[in-house]
């Protein structure tokens, strides 16, 4: 995906939607770390 993104930093026109992107990936990362942690907690 990453080598995706930088194929469309070339066209001005997307940057907003590799923001929205990056954006989201990062976002659903914190959710997954989140979702785990209370998986961990329940089990000690």
């Amino acid at each position: 995906i990453d080598d995706l993104i930088d194929d469309l930093k070339t066209i001005p026109q997307t940057q907003d939607l590799i923001y929205k992107i990056k954006t989201f990936r990062f976002h659903y990362a914190q959710i997954d770390i989140r979702h785990n942690a209370d998986d961990i907690t329940s089990l000690s």
